[in-house]
C-alpha cells in the first residue's frame, strides 16, 4: 500500500501510513495518537484484496464515505484556519478545487484566521462567519455574503487582539 501512498490528492508530507500485520493484537494503542498518521491493521491477505480487487467490502466503505467525489448543489462557505493543529487546512482547499472544477455554483473559500489561529479558536470564529453567511440569506441574498461590513470589521478588531 505504501507506493500507492503517492496516489493519494493530500500533502504527502502530513501523511505517513503505517500497516501493522500480526495477525492477531491490535497493536495501534501501542502507537502516539496522530491524526496526520492512517493506522490500517490489515493481514497480507486483506491487503492483497484491496489492491487487486475492486468489489473487497473495505474499499467499497472508503469509496462510500469519501467526500473526495462530492459537490454540492446549493451555496456553501468553507472556513479553515492555517493554523489549525487538528484539520489541515488544505482539506478545504482541495475540496473547494474539486468542487468548482466540477461545476459547484456559489462555493465561497473562508480564510478564517491564520497561523495564530488553533482548531478551537478556529473553530470559534468560523461559528461567527457561518452566521453571518446564513443571515445573509434571511436578508434577501440567493448566494450568500460575507455579512454586516461593521460586525466583520468588528471580528476583525477582536481576532487582532486574539494571542496564540
Amino acid at each position: 500500500i505504501k507506493e500507492n501512498l503517492n496516489s493519494f490528492d493530500y500533502p504527502k508530507e502530513l501523511l505517513e501510513l503505517i500497516v501493522i500485520d500480526d495477525g492477531k493484537d491490535n497493536l495501534i494503542g501501542d502507537f502516539c495518537e496522530d491524526e496526520r498518521i492512517l493506522y490500517l491493521h490489515l493481514s497480507k491477505e486483506e491487503i492483497n484484496e484491496f489492491l487487486n480487487n475492486p468489489d473487497f467490502q473495505f474499499k467499497k466503505l472508503l469509496q462510500e464515505n469519501s467526500m473526495d467525489n462530492w459537490v454540492p448543489k446549493r451555496p456553501m462557505q468553507i472556513c479553515y484556519c492555517t493554523g489549525d493543529e487538528e484539520v489541515v487546512y488544505t482539506n478545504a482547499l482541495v475540496a473547494h478545487k474539486y468542487m468548482t472544477e466540477n461545476g459547484a455554483q456559489n462555493v465561497k473559500l473562508r480564510k478564517v484566521g491564520g497561523d495564530k489561529f488553533t482548531h478551537r479558536k478556529c473553530a470559534d470564529w468560523a461559528v461567527v462567519y457561518t452566521k453571518f453567511y446564513f443571515d445573509s440569506f434571511r436578508r434577501g441574498s440567493k448566494k450568500g455574503r460575507k455579512g454586516p461590513l461593521f460586525k466583520r470589521w468588528l471580528v476583525v478588531i477582536a481576532k487582532g487582539t486574539m494571542k496564540r
